[in-house]
């Protein structure tokens, strides 16, 4: 929304809103693109006006502002969740990870070689040609570590058999019997 839009939506004048943000009152809720032109997101405008303390206090600029406050408000509550979701999750996946190692390692023992770190590296961070494949064992882990229904047993294994996979590819690590 430009300066006026904002203005009508909180119920105050746009020099209002330009002073705000000369002075810094607004500053999260404003973008300017590459030629300057301010572009402000009305419902974090209204969240920063509501946290300075003056409120509109009449008609539609007061429901507008008691509602983007409340969307704001859960909005950051909501974020507060998913962030500690993602931390157990993190912990779960790290957790993980050893064995992920472990797998790869023995995978390429079974070549009849030891693996090297560049090995390593190249099997499970870079692997060339393998673009579309190259992290699939995250998106595994995380499953993992999302699903309740498996034991601590069944994620390292899991962690293990994507390792393996790293290293063998999928056609060849289901044909080796590999399932996971």
């Amino acid at each position: 929304m430009n300066l006026r839009e904002v203005g009508r939506h909180l119920g105050v004048s746009h020099t209002a809103i330009q002073k705000a943000i000369k002075s810094g009152r607004l500053s999260r809720a404003v973008t300017r693109d590459a030629k300057g032109k301010v572009s402000i997101d009305p419902v974090m405008a209204a969240a920063e006006w509501q946290n300075t303390g003056r409120l509109p206090t009449t008609g539609s600029a007061l429901k507008a502002h008691t509602a983007a406050g409340l969307v704001g408000e859960m909005a950051q509550r909501l974020s507060e969740l998913i962030g500690a979701q993602l931390q157990v999750l993190g912990r779960q996946v790290t957790a993980s990870l050893p064995y992920l190692v472990a797998g790869a390692v023995e995978a390429i023992r079974g070549k009849g070689r030891e693996p090297s770190r560049s090995e390593l590296e190249a099997v499970l961070l870079q692997r060339p040609g393998a673009e579309a494949e190259r992290y699939l064992w995250i998106y595994a882990l995380l499953l993992a570590a999302i699903d309740d229904g498996l034991s601590a047993a069944d994620r390292i294994e899991m962690a293990r058999g994507e390792g393996r996979r790293a290293v063998l590819g999928e056609a060849d690590g289901v044909a080796d019997g590999d399932e996971g």
